[in-house]
């Protein structure tokens, strides 16, 4: 495709290394800080705790969640390691976990208890099953397609 394919496969290349880094790394830091805070023996503070009740940002294990999370990469501009093949993998097992994602969603949107009048109604349960379905179709159909790509159908002999 020449160059410009070399342009647009690049620019797509650097969206997805970088597209969720800052709400990816935040996220995951604030995960990482409430289940610190609230499992974990020696970090473990009282639910009424100053601690919890205040700005996250305040808190040295968000930030140093943070800090690792969004410094713990930089290792690839020192080693040399060029991690498209990484990059790609990861993102395309991200397929397998958007069915548990959409399953949560509906039990969760379906809990009176939690949604109260807020609870989805079927139109929407019926759309987030269907793409449940298609999702996990293609899902298994992808795979199959690597797998006797990868094995060259091995299991079928």
């Amino acid at each position: 495709m020449g160059l410009a394919g070399l342009i647009i496969f690049g620019v797509g290349l650097w969206g997805i290394c970088f597209c969720n880094y800052i709400g990816g790394t935040t996220s995951y830091a604030l995960i990482t800080r409430d289940i610190c805070r609230r499992f974990v023996p020696r970090l473990k503070v009282k639910k009424d705790s100053a601690v919890l009740s205040g700005p996250a940002r305040r808190d040295p294990v968000y930030r140093w969640s943070l800090a690792l999370l969004g410094l713990s990469p930089l290792y690839i501009v020192f080693l040399g390691v060029e991690p498209v093949g990484l990059t790609l993998l990861v993102r395309s097992m991200v397929v397998i976990v958007i069915p548990l994602l959409v399953g949560s969603l509906l039990v969760l949107t379906n809990d009176p208890r939690r949604m109260g009048a807020h609870k989805t109604g079927l139109f929407h349960n019926v759309v987030l099953a269907l793409l449940v379905v298609i999702s996990v179709y293609l899902t298994i159909r992808n795979a199959s397609e690597w797998w006797d790509a990868l094995f060259g159908g091995v299991i079928n002999r």
